[in-house]
């Protein structure tokens, strides 16, 4: 009976040790699973024209490529379950085993996990596996890399910066790649990201109109972060702020001096808005932008009509192409309303002293449709300062 009671208490010990094995690699899974939904707050960068990505030494490597890494998070996750199931197998027959009643077999009683011999108790047919690393000699390569990683988390505590971070993560790949648990270092990594997000945080508030660069350091320590399963909510909220605060600016120069320069401004920035989530200032950048194009509409065809100079032409089309952009509006150039019908391929040669609203008049029954004609001929008058002296013999395609 002692025999008997043995093998229950072994059996009995396994089972615990395999639920304990099982629950470790559902945490490890909830914890990877985790990173990778908090990876998704993050664009691929070509979705993010808007943001550079400044090379930061080592941890390039692991930051900035979020699709391959969430491709090995998933990996990750796919051993995970697979150790998981067998741990599961291996833990229903433990169970069944223990559930089973002794069976007498000569002399004594063995448990039926015992030997075909009476006289002992056997141990378990299925291998054991509960998570642990079995009892090996130390490894001078390994230990002298765990150190390595010590010596590195030691300074990353004193001294938060992404360049000690790259270096504490470089550690944590060698020593990974020698057959060590780095597992210990994320920990200082996450803390790190904490301290950095709280001071790109106090930098981006720090400035009534926040600079892109503390912004984008900002990003930085959130991205650290979120790889460590940290939270990142407040840097989201700043950034959202920020941006705001930035389509505010670029909205008051725009106003103060209205071109097109500062209208690629505002749409940029608006642009950054969106990513971030502040719908309110990028609605209010694209009405100042609306308006703006408009105006530039305007004041360019004025300032053409007055003086038809080339340059004065290439400012008005710009000016139509980005209020079409953004409105939709179809600028009818080379046909506007009320210009005859022509039977297409009539071509002109220029007469000496003869003026563009001549030609205009002769063809189109009013000379105000002059402006036509340097619409279908454009690369004709380029360079010219006047398009009225345009050279004698000049062929121009009049339809």
């Amino acid at each position: 009976m002692a025999a008997v009671a043995a093998a229950s208490q072994t059996n009995l010990a396994h089972i615990r040790e395999l639920e304990t094995a099982r629950d470790r690699i559902r945490a490890q899974i909830e914890g990877i699973q985790k990173r990778l939904k908090e990876l998704e707050r993050f664009k691929d960068p070509d979705s993010l024209p808007y943001i550079t990505l400044k090379p930061v030494s080592k941890i390039e490597e692991l930051a900035a490529p979020r699709v391959p890494l969430r491709n090995a998070l998933r990996d990750d996750i796919r051993k995970l379950q697979e150790h998981a199931r067998a741990v599961q197998l291996e833990l229903q027959v433990a169970k069944l085993r223990q559930q089973a009643p002794p069976v007498k077999m000569g002399p004594v009683l063995v448990h039926p996990a015992g030997p075909a011999q009476g006289g002992g108790v056997a141990k378990p047919s299925v291998p054991i596996t509960t998570g642990k690393p079995a009892s090996v000699p130390p490894n001078p390569e390994v230990q002298g890399l765990d150190n390595s990683l010590t010596q590195a988390i030691d300074v990353l505590n004193g001294d938060a910066s992404m360049d000690n971070v790259s270096k504490v993560i470089e550690a944590m790949k060698n020593l990974a790649r020698a057959g060590g648990d780095d597992s210990r270092a994320w920990a200082a990594v996450r803390t790190a990201g904490e301290k950095l997000q709280d001071e790109g945080i106090k930098a981006v508030n720090g400035s009534p109109t926040p600079h892109f660069d503390d912004m984008h350091d900002l990003l930085e320590a959130m991205k650290l972060l979120s790889l460590t399963g940290g939270d990142t909510q407040r840097g989201w909220a700043t950034l959202g702020v920020a941006a705001g605060k930035r389509v505010n600016f670029a909205i008051g120069m725009l106003r103060s001096d209205c071109k097109l320069q500062n209208v690629q401004m505002v749409l940029m920035i608006s642009k950054e808005a969106a990513l971030l989530g502040n719908e309110l200032a990028v609605q209010a950048g694209m009405k100042a932008v609306t308006d703006a194009t408009v105006t530039l509409r305007k004041n360019s065809e004025s300032q053409f009509r007055k003086a038809p100079t080339p340059a004065n032409f290439d400012a008005f089309m710009d000016a139509m192409r980005q209020e079409g952009l953004l409105t939709g509006a179809d600028f009818e150039l080379d046909n506007p309303k009320g210009l005859p019908h022509l039977t297409s391929g009539i071509v002109h040669t220029v007469q000496p002293r003869e003026t563009l609203q001549d030609i205009s008049k002769h063809y189109y029954g009013s000379p105000g449709f002059w402006d036509v004609l340097i619409f279908r001929n454009i690369e004709k008058f380029r360079g010219l300062p006047d398009p009225n002296k345009i050279a004698p013999g000049t062929i121009l395609r009049i339809s």
